[in-house]
C-alpha cells in the first residue's frame, strides 16, 4: 500500500473522512503544573494553554499539524499522590508527595491523503519518543479528599506562575547595550557569517553601509540605510539559531542579543 504522506504520491479519491488514533499515558513529576507544561511543550515542540472549561482538574491543551496529520495535545494534572505505596497517617509535609498527570495524544488526518497504517507508525513514534523522557507508568490516580489541600495548592501555585509571567515585562536597557556594542564591531572590521556547500553570507560594514553579501549559487548583495534595518537584519539571519534550545518558547530578547553578539567574528 502506497504511503500518501509521502507529497509526490497523487491522492487516493476513494477515500472519505478521517482517520483517528490515540495515546495516553500517566506520568509523575516534582514540579508545579505550570512548569511541567512547559517541559512538555519543550519535549513535544507544541504550545498549550490552560483550558478554562476542564473545571474538575486543571487541563492544558494545544495542537499542531505536521503534513496531513494533526496532532492534539491534552495534558491534565491529575492528583497528588504519595512516594510510598502506604501512608496511614494524615499527610504533613508536601516533600513526601508527588504530582501525577495525565498525557494524551490524538492524531488524525484525512484518509484520501494518509493511510490508517502511517497514521499509526508517526503516532507511535512520537508518543515512544516523548514516553522514554516521562516518568511513566500505570496506576491509581491517587485522588483522595484528605489529598485535595495538596492539589489545590499546586493549581494555586501554577496560576500565581502564569499570571506573573503574563505580567513580566523586559529591560530593554541591557538589550540596548549589547545591539550598541554589535554595531561598534562591525564598524572596527568585525563580521557574521556563514559558510555552507552552496555559497555563504556575510554581513559587515564596509566603510560606509552596512551590507550583507550572499555568494554561491545564489548571489546579492543588500545594502542597509540604518542601524536599525541592519540590526533587523542580523536579528533575521539568526532567528531560528538564537531561538532553536528554546523551541517553541519565545526567548527573552538579552537571550536572542547575548547568542547574537558571540556570532560575531
Amino acid at each position: 500500500m502506497p504511503n500518501r504522506n509521502n507529497k509526490f504520491v497523487e491522492p487516493d479519491e476513494t477515500q472519505t473522512g478521517e482517520w483517528v488514533d490515540h495515546r495516553e499515558t500517566l506520568f509523575w513529576h516534582d514540579r508545579t503544573p505550570h512548569e511541567v507544561k512547559f517541559e512538555v511543550e519543550k519535549l513535544t515542540g507544541v504550545l498549550m494553554k490552560r483550558d478554562p472549561a476542564e473545571t474538575e482538574r486543571l487541563t492544558y491543551t494545544g495542537e499542531s499539524t505536521v503534513a496531513a496529520t494533526k496532532y492534539v495535545l491534552k495534558l491534565r494534572f491529575e492528583a497528588v499522590t504519595p512516594r510510598r505505596p502506604y501512608m496511614f497517617e494524615p499527610w504533613t509535609d508536601p516533600a513526601e508527595y508527588r504530582n501525577q498527570f495525565a498525557l494524551r495524544v490524538e492524531a488524525s488526518a484525512p484518509r484520501k491523503w494518509v493511510t490508517e497504517e502511517a497514521l499509526q507508525r508517526d503516532l507511535n513514534r512520537a508518543f515512544e519518543y516523548w514516553s522514554l523522557r516521562l516518568e511513566c507508568g500505570s496506576g491509581d490516580s491517587g485522588w483522595t479528599d484528605e489529598l485535595k489541600p495538596l492539589y489545590d495548592r499546586q493549581v494555586q501555585a501554577s496560576l500565581a506562575q502564569e499570571e506573573g509571567e503574563a505580567q513580566a515585562k523586559e529591560d530593554p536597557k541591557p538589550v540596548e547595550a549589547i545591539q550598541r556594542a554589535v554595531l561598534a564591531a562591525l564598524r572596527k572590521g568585525k563580521s557574521f557569517r556563514t559558510a555552507h556547500k552552496e555559497g555563504g553570507s556575510i554581513l559587515s560594514f564596509n566603510g560606509r553601509n552596512f551590507v550583507r553579501e550572499d555568494y554561491g549559487e545564489e548571489p546579492d548583495k543588500r545594502v542597509y540605510g540604518s542601524e536599525a534595518e541592519m540590526l533587523q537584519a542580523v536579528r533575521n539571519f539568526y532567528d531560528w539559531e538564537s531561538r532553536r534550545d528554546y523551541y517553541p518558547h519565545k526567548p527573552p530578547a538579552l537571550e536572542v542579543w547575548r547568542y547574537i553578539q558571540d556570532q560575531l567574528r
